[in-house]
């Protein structure tokens, strides 16, 4: 596979200290891109709904200057699953709920009072596969190993 990824989360953070929490919320991650299987080469598009749980930490480097990170576990379910090959079109190939764990780490910095943006790395596993339902045009099992992404953040407190 070669594939971009998009993704994005809201979510709610408790924190029991001044530098730790807890975290859950919503995410959607899309996946898309080209790969080839027994029938041959593809174009593959998915988008899975995920709800993670998050241990959160933060530290402050300066007065508008923090660094975030965060480590948990996740499950994830596909919403959106589509293959095109040459001469035919396949929808929802895989079901199911798979789980699987993610890091993140990041630096904030506060433009507002209670409102920071900031870059971000992501990385997540899963740990379980995902299977093809019966009735496809072919049978395989899927999971992610090592998905590494760096993005936006925009952090919310109140």
């Amino acid at each position: 596979y070669v594939l971009n990824t998009n993704n994005a989360e809201i979510l709610l953070n408790y924190k029991f200290s001044k530098s730790y929490g807890v975290a859950t919320g919503v995410g959607v991650n899309e996946l898309r891109g080209n790969g080839f299987n027994s029938i041959g080469n593809f174009f593959h598009e998915r988008t899975y709904i995920k709800i993670p749980v998050l241990l959160t930490g933060d530290y402050d480097v300066s007065d508008k200057l923090k660094v975030l990170f965060t480590l948990g576990v996740y499950t994830q379910n596909i919403i959106k699953d589509e293959y095109s090959f040459v001469d035919i079109n396949a929808k929802n190939v895989y079901e199911g709920w798979n789980f699987g764990t993610q890091i993140s780490f990041g630096f904030l910095f506060e433009v507002f009072e209670n409102y920071s943006i900031g870059l971000n790395y992501l990385g997540l596993s899963d740990f379980s596969k995902l299977e093809t339902k019966e009735d496809t045009p072919f049978s395989d099992k899927q999971k992610i190993i090592n998905l590494n992404a760096v993005g936006l953040t925009l952090l919310f407190e109140f």
